[in-house]
This record gives structure tokens, C-alpha cells and sequence, in this order.
């Protein structure tokens, strides 16, 4: 093996080892992007608290005005057209 050659294989042999040492490093990254993604955009992060659906509720309700007995009377006369209804006005 002439000189040139050997300076070749060495070159190769580092070259391959370089490619190898850096698909390692791919690798770890695409796992750790995995794993990020998971844990941002995976099945528990649309996880609920039923606290936090009830405080809506609640806020809804403290905010809905109170029905005059008006209202609940054509109301209920809407419901049931036929029926009577004591008015209490």
C-alpha cells in the first residue's frame, strides 16, 4: 500500500466514524423533539379539571339576570297554550 492510499483509508476509516458519531446525535435529537412534542401536544395536556368547568358555570350563573314573573308567565303560556295560568300581578 503506497503512502496516498494508507492517508486515504485513515481518512475514510475517520470520516465514517465522524458520520457515525453524528447519526448518533440525530438520533438523540429526534427523540428528545419526540418527546417534547409529546408532552406539549399529547393526550394529557387536553386533560380537565371538573373544577375548572364548574367555576364557568358558576360565572355564567352570577351573571344571568333574574326573570320577572312576566316573563316566567309567557313563558310558561308558550310552553302549554292551552293551559291557564294564575297571574299573580
Amino acid at each position: 500500500m503506497t503512502p496516498l492510499e494508507a492517508r486515504l483509508t485513515q481518512e475514510v476509516e475517520a470520516l465514517r466514524a465522524e458520520n457515525l458519531r453524528q447519526a448518533q446525535v440525530i438520533k438523540l435529537q429526534q427523540e428528545k423533539i419526540d418527546l417534547l412534542v409529546r408532552r406539549v401536544f399529547g393526550a394529557s395536556s387536553e386533560k380537565l379539571d371538573v373544577n375548572q368547568l364548574t367555576l364557568g358555570l358558576e360565572a355564567a350563573e352570577a351573571k344571568k339576570p333574574e326573570a320577572s314573573s312576566d316573563a316566567l308567565v309567557a313563558l310558561e303560556t308558550e310552553e302549554n297554550p292551552g293551559a291557564e295560568v294564575d297571574s299573580w300581578a
